[in-house]
């Protein structure tokens, strides 16, 4: 009797041993490595996080500050025409009409505004008969004037953009007769409407009928432009 139950606590005893051997020695599944293998990810320290948010804001400010140096510039040329109702230096009579050649340059006050201060140039060319029965005269006048325009929001699909300013400074006429040249300087002031036509972000053309005086009289000067945005 004590025999057959030394057998089966032995018997016991080796399946115990076995089970807890094959326990030890069985290697842990691909899919879940070993608790000490994993990397788990670190959180980014509160003070880190906030210097990165802090370091994408100034240069976004930074960025925005630079653009608002560097204002848009827009030039415009072409030709017009210029119809005076006074007398010239007394050599044209009630009225006379000039041909122009007209330039200007336009930048915004700042990046956002729709007011733009610049200069109005042009160059007129003048004919008439001075009343001298052997040969014609001719004279020239220049216009060197500052001014400032208000550009209306856009209509028909943003692509016709009206707008209004004004344009006062010194005007030198220059007339050339037989004998010498005889120069006046008068002052100019001009009511300028107009209309662009936006071709391109780039490119734009233009309609402007202004009118004013030139020394006491009126003056009316329409003209076609070419405006580019740089």
């Amino acid at each position: 009797m004590g025999q057959f139950l030394f057998s089966i606590f032995f018997l016991l005893t080796v399946n115990a041993f076995a089970d807890t051997a094959t326990k030890t020695t069985t290697p842990p599944s691909a899919s879940e490595p070993p608790p000490d293998l994993i990397v788990r990810p670190l959180a980014e320290p509160p003070s880190v996080h906030a210097a990165k948010s802090t370091s994408s804001h100034v240069s976004s400010d930074v960025v925005t500050a630079r653009s608002k140096l560097v204002p848009e510039w827009r030039f415009s040329a072409g030709p017009g025409m210029v119809v005076y109702g006074g007398n010239l230096a007394q050599t044209t009579g009630n009225g006379s009409v000039g041909y122009a050649l007209n330039f200007g340059a336009l930048t915004h006050l700042s990046e956002y505004d729709s007011i733009l201060v610049g200069v109005d140039l042009g160059i007129n060319s003048w004919s008439f008969d001075t009343g001298f029965t052997s040969s014609n005269t001719s004279a020239t006048g220049i216009q060197m004037l500052a001014t400032c325009v208000y550009q209306f929001p856009s209509v028909f699909l943003n692509e016709l953009r009206p707008y209004a300013g004004i344009s006062a400074g010194p005007y030198v006429y220059i007339a050339k007769i037989p004998t010498s040249n005889d120069s006046t300087l008068y002052l100019e002031a001009l009511i300028r409407p107009g209309l662009l036509y936006q071709a391109s972000n780039d490119l734009a053309f233009g309609l402007e009928t202004k009118f004013g005086i030139l020394g006491t009289d009126f003056v009316f000067a329409p003209q076609l432009n070419v405006n580019l945005s740089l």
